[in-house]
């Protein structure tokens, strides 16, 4: 499969934290926040043969923490470690602007991967929305 420079970063980044001690990682995205917090929003996420775990503690409107797991392919590991980049400590508005297109581009993933199996960052985006809405802090989507 083809991997080029960006992609092959952002997972190395992801592979690297707590191994090395020079290497340049502010925060770990990868893992869990306590499901016990009344703060903390979990998501799940199904799309074709990948799942995405995402879990969030928003306080007064800003994503304080936010942490994930996936059991999916590089690109889409690579695509949910800059999505959490990007929105980490900002305004959950702010989230809402993320694109699948906007991480296509950055990773310059070539035509011949599918779309459909790539990126998944605006469902997971659309699933923690629901979950923020809806009256208990889970919620679940698959996408087909």
């Amino acid at each position: 499969m083809y991997m080029n420079d960006m992609i092959f970063d952002q997972y190395a980044k992801m592979q690297r934290k707590g191994k090395y001690a020079n290497a340049n990682i502010k925060y770990d995205y990868m893992g869990a926040l306590d499901k016990n917090d009344p703060d903390v929003y979990t998501i799940l996420v199904k799309k074709n043969k990948y799942i995405v775990r995402l879990q969030t503690k928003i306080k007064d409107g800003n994503i304080q923490e936010i942490k994930f797991k996936a059991f999916a392919c590089s690109i889409v590991m690579a695509s949910m470690n800059m999505a959490c980049e990007k929105i980490h400590k900002k305004p959950l508005i702010e989230s809402l602007r993320l694109t699948n297109e906007e991480f296509k581009n950055k990773l310059k993933i070539p035509e011949t991967v599918p779309e459909r199996n790539s990126i998944m960052v605006e469902e997971v985006v659309d699933t923690l929305f629901d979950a923020i809405v809806s009256p208990d802090r889970l919620a679940n989507k698959s996408y087909e």
